[in-house]
């Protein structure tokens, strides 16, 4: 399963990909506590260079406390802008 993740700080969105894990996204607020939790499953230390850690982007240098879940930022920040439910790599997308 692909979750869309947006980066408030590049404007950007990108994908995490749930496969092979087991996890209920209702028990999610934020991105951040997502992060938290996938990398308790996969073992991952604050230490290790995962992409969990930082923006898909090389040119964003964003942390998970700064990213959103798309739907959640397309329904409050895009509505009416007619962004799509599944967004597109590369595309900036303002408000």
């Amino acid at each position: 399963m692909r979750i869309w993740i947006f980066c408030t700080n590049c404007e950007r969105a990108f994908h995490i990909s749930l496969d092979g894990l087991i996890i209920n996204l209702n028990t999610f607020q934020r991105v951040s506590d997502l992060v938290l939790e996938l990398e308790s499953q996969l073992g991952i230390t604050e230490y290790d260079n995962s992409f969990y850690k930082c923006c898909y982007y090389e040119d964003c240098d964003s942390r998970p406390d700064s990213w959103v879940f798309w739907e959640d930022y397309r329904s409050n920040a895009g509505e009416g802008l007619n962004w799509p439910s599944t967004p597109e790599l590369n595309i900036f997308y303002q408000s």
